[in-house]
């Protein structure tokens, strides 16, 4: 048999830590680049703050998005919650139809 190779524990803490420092610059980056779009056609087409507010809306927005979209989902208790939850609905249901 092969041996096993060993975990590369350290190398997930880097990961971890090189997103946590991430993280916070998306949506900064996403108002920063929609506001400056939005202020450059404002001055292209003189409509005022209103593209700059828009698009900088929008930067932030995506920005949330991509936050979300990039944090891990832990799925080892999120599949030992689901395992728990047809049981607990079926004993919620039965006390449901006792007392109606």
């Amino acid at each position: 048999m092969p041996a096993e190779k060993p975990r590369r524990r350290p190398h997930t803490i880097l990961r971890t830590f090189a997103l946590a420092m991430e993280l916070p610059f998306i949506p900064v980056a996403g108002v920063l680049i929609g506001g400056g779009v939005g202020y450059w056609l404002d001055a292209r087409f003189g409509s005022g703050p209103a593209l700059t507010l828009l698009l900088g809306l929008l930067g932030f927005a995506a920005g949330v998005r991509e936050v979300l979209r990039r944090i891990p989902k832990d799925e080892g208790e999120g599949s030992s919650d689901q395992a728990e939850q047809p049981g607990e609905k079926k004993s919620d249901d039965e006390a449901g139809d006792g007392s109606e």
